[in-house]
């Protein structure tokens, strides 16, 4: 599995029972540093352009995942327009995010950038990026335009929320 935006690698050593091989990449150095210490994968501090630009060295996976780290716009079509270059026939693409309903906040239901928070996090984190918001359709556009029939979507809601707080897609390849 590929693991886009592994951060300190908690999603490798989550899969350990499984005995699942990870391959983690992510832009922030320390954080790859922090997932090679702690183990369980193998791990590179790599821009998400060496995906989109094919120059990620690595074999055919079953699996590319994207755990709430796709921000961008542009960039993000880009690299999950160059990822069924890095699946297998049989490969999935898993990408969980914020529920547009979710992160919505008081803007328009409409795609466009919004300012970062980690409103709800400690004094650990700070200078949030700005992050591009989508529509429900704009992400099922974008995935069919990357290449991806999408075989599932998810909105997981805990029991006691108005509404679902992230969506999970479950694609494949059109090929």
């Amino acid at each position: 599995m590929l693991d886009v935006g592994c951060g300190e690698g908690w999603l490798a050593r989550a899969l350990v029972p499984f005995k699942m091989q990870v391959i983690g990449i992510d832009a922030v150095p320390a954080l790859v540093a922090q997932a090679r210490a702690l183990g369980c994968g193998e791990f590179h501090a790599q821009e998400y352009t060496s995906i989109a630009k094919r120059q990620l060295k690595v074999d055919l996976v079953d699996a590319v995942v994207c755990n709430f780290s796709l921000l961008g716009r542009e960039s993000v079509e880009d690299m999950l327009g160059a990822t069924p270059h890095y699946l297998n026939n049989q490969g999935f693409l898993i990408i969980q995010t914020l529920h547009p309903i979710a992160a919505c906040g008081d803007g328009p239901y409409e795609d466009g950038w919004r300012e970062g928070s980690w409103l709800g996090f400690g004094s650990d984190f700070s200078d949030p990026a700005p992050w591009y918001f989508r529509t429900l359709d704009s992400w099922s556009a974008m995935l069919k335009r990357c290449g991806f029939g999408i075989l599932e979507r998810r909105e997981p809601q805990a029991p006691d929320a108005p509404a679902p707080a992230s969506v999970i897609w479950i694609c494949k390849t059109l090929r």
